[in-house]
């Protein structure tokens, strides 16, 4: 997939896409395990 028209083609911008990528991985599994965590207590109440 060619990301360079959004980000361009600079070894910083690179980085920068990896680091974005990163975050959004980590907050998307942080989510994940607060939903989890959430059911997992609605069935203890």
């Amino acid at each position: 997939m060619r990301l360079g028209w959004i980000f361009g083609s600079s070894m910083e911008a690179h980085h920068l896409l990896a680091a974005y990528v990163a975050v959004w991985l980590i907050q998307g599994g942080y989510a994940g395990w607060i939903a989890w965590q959430w059911a997992r207590a609605g069935k203890n109440l």
